[in-house]
This record gives structure tokens, sequence and C-alpha cells, in this order.
């Protein structure tokens, strides 16, 4: 029998790009799902989180 821990690896970061940092997120791996493996830039506020699927993190973004 497979006794397993979690369903999924999901990495949180810092990212930088010169003075400027942000906090962002991948989906590493999801079990039973296709995922998006792209970088996305996130906030974390009292409210909860918020995902800007759209954005390109600005580390990764074209000056």
């Amino acid at each position: 029998a497979e006794h397993l821990m979690s369903d999924g690896i999901i990495s949180l970061f810092w990212s930088q790009k010169r003075e400027k940092m942000e906090r962002c997120f991948r989906i590493v791996k999801m079990r039973g799902c296709q995922i998006n493996p792209d970088v996305r830039p996130m906030d974390i506020t009292e409210k909860g989180v918020i995902v800007y699927p759209t954005q390109v993190p600005l580390s990764l973004a074209e000056d």
C-alpha cells in the first residue's frame, strides 16, 4: 500500500530584479492533474492570497 504525505508540490519564493522584490509561486507537480509550470507573481494579504495569472514576474520580464 502506498502512503503519501501530499498530492502536490508548490514552490513559494521571492523573485528579484534590481532593487525590486516580489513574491512568486510555481506548481512543480500535482498528482492526477496537468499543470502549468509557469512562474506567477502573487501577494499575501490580510484577506488571503492573490495570484496574478496573466502577469510575468519582474525577474523574467524584458527590460
